[in-house]
C-alpha cells in the first residue's frame, strides 16, 4: 500500500515559456478538434488560471514569454 500527497507551495516564482509559432503550428494534430495554435493558446491559458488559483495572498508570479518562429 502506498499513501502520497502533494502541496504546491510557492511565493514568489518566475515562470519563463518558449512559444512555437511557426507556421507548422496552423496545422492540426489527428485527433485533436483544433490546429495547434489554438490547443497551445488554451493550455497556457489553463496552467496561468491553475497556477493563480493555487497562488497564496501576497505571492508573486511573474510570466515570461518567448515566441519564436
Amino acid at each position: 500500500a502506498v499513501e502520497c500527497s502533494a502541496q504546491i507551495n510557492f511565493t514568489n516564482t518566475d515562470i519563463m515559456m518558449v512559444l512555437d509559432v511557426t507556421g507548422s503550428m496552423g496545422g492540426t494534430n489527428p485527433g485533436d478538434p483544433a490546429p495547434r495554435i489554438d490547443i497551445l493558446k488554451d493550455t497556457v491559458r489553463e496552467f496561468h488560471a491553475q497556477l493563480e488559483a493555487a497562488s497564496a495572498a501576497g505571492s508573486r508570479v511573474r510570466y515570461g514569454f518567448l515566441p519564436y518562429s
